[in-house]
């Protein structure tokens, strides 16, 4: 891309809502430093959501300052409105989706919002970046605490890591998912360029019942396995190092289908098949 922010017409979503702190805290960051600042963000929690559209029922989008706007929906509606209806004669340079409250790591890329937003704006070729903060478990539902404690290593980092990744090219594919590891201070080890460690052993449902005893279930936190594999997004936030991880659009997996390709022709030379 090797542009400066401040030439940059930039376009902030997430998955956690417009009013989300790790929202507020990057428009505090970047307002000053780039050329155009726009806000299109959901209008609640839309996290878990993953690259789901709403086909079904309209949306609606609500003005909530200048050049701030919500959506009634994910946060793959978000950029897409975005795009082609609310700067539709002004489109963004680069596309930040975050800072999300949680780590985005492993096999959580196929089901973040977060992550689904930037891919969005590469699907229109706009370079895009996702961030994520890693939080204590105990922080995740409470705004009690405060925001620079919370987002300590992400709001002490992640301008000078944005314009980092500025002097560099990427694919028009590609997204730039970073996780800011949980330290007090800010201070962490340094950063590390990993790939994605698919760690998931089923989520834990918990079971109970409603008032009239009907049972409800409640899908559960994650488990957590080899978070020690080399090179891994987890090894490096373990090691309180910051994770960039370029994930890509592309979802066929090239070596199978080479493969499948030189099975079947066998197969369509042995059936004649036309």
């Amino acid at each position: 891309m090797k542009e400066q922010l401040n030439s940059l017409r930039v376009l902030l979503t997430n998955d956690d809502g417009i009013s989300a702190s790790g929202l507020v805290l990057l428009e505090e960051l970047l307002g000053p430093l780039v050329n155009e600042l726009w806000v299109v963000a959901p209008q609640t929690d839309q996290s878990g959501t993953s690259h789901s559209l709403t086909l079904r029922q309209p949306l609606r989008v609500r003005e909530m300052g200048s050049k701030r706007f919500s959506v009634s929906g994910t946060p793959a509606d978000c950029v897409l409105l975005a795009v082609n209806q609310i700067m539709k004669d002004c489109k963004p340079d680069l596309v930040i989706s975050g800072i999300n409250r949680g780590k985005n790591v492993g096999e959580d890329v196929n089901y973040s919002g977060t992550i689904a937003a930037a891919k969005e704006a590469s699907a229109f070729g706009i370079p895009a970046i996702a961030l994520s903060q890693v939080i204590d478990p105990v922080d995740y539902f409470s705004e009690n605490k405060e925001v620079d404690l919370i987002y300590s290593a992400s709001k002490t980092h992640c301008v000078d890591l944005i314009q980092d990744l500025l002097t560099i090219s990427w694919p028009a594919n590609a997204v730039m998912s970073i996780n800011f590891p949980l330290v007090s201070d800010g201070v962490v080890k340094g950063v590390a360029v990993t790939h994605g460690n698919w760690r998931k052993r089923g989520d834990k449902i918990i079971t109970n019942q409603d008032g009239r005893g009907q049972p409800y279930f409640w899908i559960g936190p994650r488990e957590e396995v080899d978070k020690n594999k080399g090179g891994s997004d987890l090894e490096a936030l373990e090691s309180s190092v910051i994770s960039v991880t370029p994930l890509s659009l592309e979802v066929v997996e090239q070596d199978v289908l080479q493969n499948l390709q030189e099975s079947l022709n066998i197969k369509k030379t042995r059936l004649r098949w036309s």
